[in-house]
Order: C-alpha cells, then structure tokens, then sequence
C-alpha cells in the first residue's frame, strides 16, 4: 500500500507499507500517521499524543473540530478527493485545497449523491 498526503504548502513525500502487513486501526495509527507526523513535525511528533487515544478514529473525534465520521463520509467518492488530481505544484494544491469546501457543501446538498460543480 501506499499512502499520499498533500497540504495547504505541498505534496508530503509517500509512505509505503509493506505488502504483508494488514493495516487496521493501530497499524495505519503507528505505521502511517505517526511517521507522517515524523516527517511534517519532527521533534514534536515525539509527544505522540493521538497514541494515548483508543485508536484514529477515537483520536480523531475527540480532537478534530466537526470530524466527518466513516458513516457520514460517502463511499467511493472521487469528488471528494483531491489526490484524483495527480501530481501538480504547490499553486495547483493550493487551489484544490480551498476548493474543497466547495465540494463538500455540494456533496451535503447531493445528500451524497454524484453531483457536478
């Protein structure tokens, strides 16, 4: 598996998890998200605060302001996400990054349905 994050300033670099491991829960926390934090934050990402939770999504729910949950997020959903629009530089990010909102709002309207913007 590999896992591709992009951020208001840029595209962070790929994280790949072997073949053999099954990611659950504490797997896509240690394996993943934590060595995300590594490369984003470094040093700071020692305090491993979102460890002490019962998993990501407890994590998440308790410390991200209006969390989408899985049950709320629609499945299969390529308008809702910005890596669909491939390897670009950081103006490009940044203008799928404000636009997101948008699609979320027209999804919500959509009831999660497929919608055109």
């Amino acid at each position: 598996m590999v896992w591709a994050a992009i951020t208001y300033d840029g595209k962070m670099p790929l994280i790949f998890v072997p073949q053999s491991i099954k990611v659950d829960s504490a797997t896509y926390l240690d394996t993943i998200l934590l060595a995300w934090t590594d490369i984003l934050w470094g040093e700071f990402a020692g305090q491993r605060t979102c460890a002490q939770g019962e998993g990501v999504q407890a994590y998440l729910q308790s410390n991200v302001k209006n969390f989408i949950t899985p049950a709320e997020w629609p499945p299969y959903s390529p308008n809702l996400n910005p890596l669909d629009y491939s390897v670009c530089d950081v103006e490009c990010l940044r203008a799928i990054v404000n636009s997101f909102l948008n699609r979320l709002r027209a999804c919500v309207h959509a009831k999660g349905g497929n919608f055109d913007l």
